[in-house]
């Protein structure tokens, strides 16, 4: 079962993203600001990261970067700042896909199965080549 940390400081929306996801079969974990992320991040792996920016603390841009040094765990932004700059930031920081809020459920489960399914499928050296 794939697990996913959420990072969002939104209590509501965290645990209603929460549940959508454990119901399509993801083990889920939320944590409230990066800080919280951090303590949990040290202590068990995800699969995947589902990250708000504006967060109390240290931003999500700031997040990104700290597990960018020490993970390549795929890594959703999830934010109200739908920005042109902020989509680059974000991804530019080591973000592998920007979802803009408000977004529906069955479009980010589409993102997720997406960054899963290419984070975990490696093919072979040989098996495309002509």
């Amino acid at each position: 079962m794939p697990s996913i940390l959420i990072v969002d400081d939104d209590a509501d929306l965290s645990a209603i993203v929460a549940r959508y996801l454990e119901s399509e079969g993801f083990a889920v974990e939320r944590a409230a600001s990066a800080e919280e992320a951090y303590d949990v991040l040290a202590t068990r792996a995800f699969d995947l990261v589902l990250l708000d920016i504006n967060l109390p603390g240290d931003d999500g841009f700031a997040a990104c970067a700290a597990l960018r040094r020490a993970s390549d765990v795929p890594i959703v932004f999830a934010s109200a700042r739908t920005s042109e700059t902020d989509r680059i930031v974000g991804l530019d920081t080591g973000g592998d896909d920007y979802l803009p809020k408000p977004y529906s459920l069955r479009e980010l489960l589409a993102h997720v199965k997406a960054l899963l399914r290419r984070s975990q499928g490696r093919a072979g050296a040989g098996l495309l080549a002509a």
